[in-house]
């Protein structure tokens, strides 16, 4: 018992002096390792610095690198854009140059339209001033025209009147701007409708009022052979309305006395009206009769 005791407690010193190396031995790794880490630490900055100088030398010369290059991109840009400019100088400058003649072309047309938009302006200035005096002569010959119609109208309305007038008179030449109507057939039935008929012409029973009509007349009847003896040719004088005092019908002015034959006005109450006796002289007849059988003599003025 005792040597198996002795025996263990040997191997209980044995282990612990085990342990106790061993722990020196970790112990000491362990000193040595915290050494080496140290070192580490110390060789991993300086490291860090180097790396860190590294990078920064790297980057500086890349930058430069970089740099060189990028300098020499913008030169060639510079280059580029140098020769592009002077191409582009000499293009627009030529561009400049043509455009520089287009204007002066251009204004020289303008000028040369602006000229001929005057010379156009005063003739439209023309033909306006024209058109208007076309306007007006138009207008002008428009009331010609409606004159010229009215006018024709008139000398139609007058020719046709004088057709009917040489159907049923024998017309004189003019004086003092009256003509006499005398009528072609026995037709004075009596003064009212005599001096009717005559008023339908545009005039009235003849008046007697000068030598130089009454002279007139005379050649006028004597003309148309009516002086015969027995002629008697009514015309506008009467004592109707008062006896003895004779006065024109139409004028109401007295008859004058010199144109009247011997022993004239003669025939008292019965013969009223004035008429010419075979072309001479006046003598008085009746102003009315049973039937149609003198002839008249009608003053127009025309």
């Amino acid at each position: 018992m005792s040597d198996i005791k002795e025996k263990t407690d040997n191997q209980e010193r044995i282990f612990k002096l085990f342990v106790s190396v061993v722990e020196q031995d970790i112990n000491n790794a362990n000193l040595t390792l915290q050494d080496n880490l140290t070192k580490l630490s110390k060789e991993l900055d300086l490291l860090k610095i180097d790396f860190t100088d590294y990078v920064k030398t790297l980057e500086i010369n890349n930058l430069n690198s970089f740099y060189k290059q990028v300098h020499n991109d913008i030169l060639s840009i510079n280059q580029t854009l140098q020769n592009s400019t002077d191409s582009l100088k000499v293009k627009y400058e030529k561009e400049i140059d043509n455009h520089k003649k287009m204007f002066e072309n251009a204004k020289k047309e303008i000028d040369d339209i602006s000229s001929y938009k005057t010379t156009i302006q005063s003739q439209i200035d023309k033909l306006v001033q024209q058109n208007n005096q076309l306007s007006n002569e138009n207008t002008n010959l428009k009331q010609l025209y409606t004159h010229l119609e009215g006018e024709i109208r008139h000398m139609k309305e007058k020719d046709n009147k004088m057709r009917r007038v040489h159907a049923i008179f024998n017309v004189s030449n003019s004086l003092y701007g009256r003509r006499y109507y005398l009528t072609k057939d026995t037709l004075f039935y009596n003064v009212t409708v005599a001096q009717a008929i005559c008023l339908e012409y545009g005039g009235y029973l003849a008046e007697m009022d000068d030598v130089d009509e009454f002279i007139f007349v005379q050649d006028f009847l004597s003309s148309n052979d009516y002086c015969g003896w027995s002629t008697a040719i009514m015309i506008g004088g009467t004592d109707e309305d008062h006896e003895g005092r004779w006065v024109h019908i139409s004028s109401k002015t007295p008859v004058v006395k010199e144109f009247w034959g011997y022993w004239q006005p003669g025939g008292g109450r019965e013969e009223n009206c004035q008429a010419f006796k075979a072309c001479y002289y006046l003598h008085d007849y009746s102003c009315y009769l049973t039937s149609a059988s003198r002839k008249f003599l009608c003053e127009v003025p025309e």
